[in-house]
């Protein structure tokens, strides 16, 4: 027994001399880091810093130096900021500058610049489509007119637009995935209990319901979608089809669309994850792979 406590405290002592602080941001306070926001981006971090007293934060850079840990230059003044989204070339997120807006960075010191201003909209959700573009889930006050908006950007201000009205009459709780390719899947919902779908590339012709996508393309006739979940670049979709409890996954193609068996008696709610090349499936009633 000894020998095994023995053991414990070595390995205890190892684990805490590989952990080393880069630097403490904001000494003696417990909210120097706001890590829900953060990216990598150029081989950086990329999150909201808090170094001052009744501050709400400013975008910081660190390279995993103390010396390269700093508040990048030319967004301090940039508040509320969030969706840190990196497309490779670019890095998006959207904050508040006098109205809400959507920025760009080249992550570079003064190389950040607001694109368009959403008044006091806030944005829902800001995903990855390529290289070159996201996509903005602009949530608005339901009452008015159409206060879901999908939006687009390739970080200019003629090519940021509005290209669907996903809903007119309530605001909707996202589940959303970043693909590689050029497109991203998502859920549309006005209420918690009843999912659809939805899948864009950035166009508005492009913007459909996977049931809109199945019934086009001749697959599969699901009498209801009920709920989505994206994994890399793959949809795995839970619906019924003839009063049978079923799954589909794509990839956004035909040829990349099929069913996958799943036990029949589970709930259409899917969690999926990416486990050595193969893809987790678990449900209330089992965990499957495919």
């Amino acid at each position: 027994m000894k020998k095994l406590i023995g053991v414990f405290i070595l390995f205890v002592c190892i684990r805490l001399d590989a952990q080393v602080l880069i630097k403490d941001v904001y000494p003696g306070v417990q909210s120097g880091v706001m890590s829900s926001q953060n990216v990598v981006f150029d081989n950086k971090l990329y999150y909201h810093g808090v170094d001052t007293d009744f501050s709400p934060g400013s975008l910081f850079v660190s390279d995993g130096t103390e010396a390269g840990t700093r508040k990048l230059l030319g967004a301090e003044n940039i508040t509320n900021f969030g969706h840190l989204t990196n497309t490779g070339t670019k890095l998006f997120f959207d904050g508040f500058l006098g109205v809400r807006t959507l920025f760009v960075s080249n992550g570079k010191d003064l190389g950040t610049k607001g694109v368009k201003g959403f008044e006091t909209t806030p944005i829902e959700a800001i995903l990855k489509i390529d290289t070159n573009k996201v996509l903005l889930f602009v949530q608005a006050d339901p009452l008015k007119p159409n206060p879901n908006q999908l939006w687009v950007s390739d970080a200019t201000v003629n090519g940021t637009l509005k290209i669907a009205d996903i809903n007119s009459t309530t605001k909707n709780t996202y589940k959303s995935s970043n693909f590689k390719g050029n497109a991203v899947f998502f859920d549309n919902s006005t209420n918690t209990t009843k999912m659809a779908p939805m899948m864009s590339d950035g166009s508005s012709t492009g913007t459909q319901t996977v049931q809109s996508f199945l019934s086009k393309n001749n697959l599969f006739s699901f009498d209801n979608v009920q709920t989505a979940y994206g994994v890399d670049s793959l949809l795995f979709v839970g619906g019924i089809k003839n009063s049978i409890k079923m799954t589909i996954v794509t990839d956004g193609t035909p040829a990349g669309t099929k069913e996958i068996s799943l036990s029949k008696e589970s709930s259409n709610y899917l969690d999926v994850f990416y486990i050595n090349s193969t893809y987790i499936i678990h449900n209330d009633k089992d965990i499957s792979s495919y």
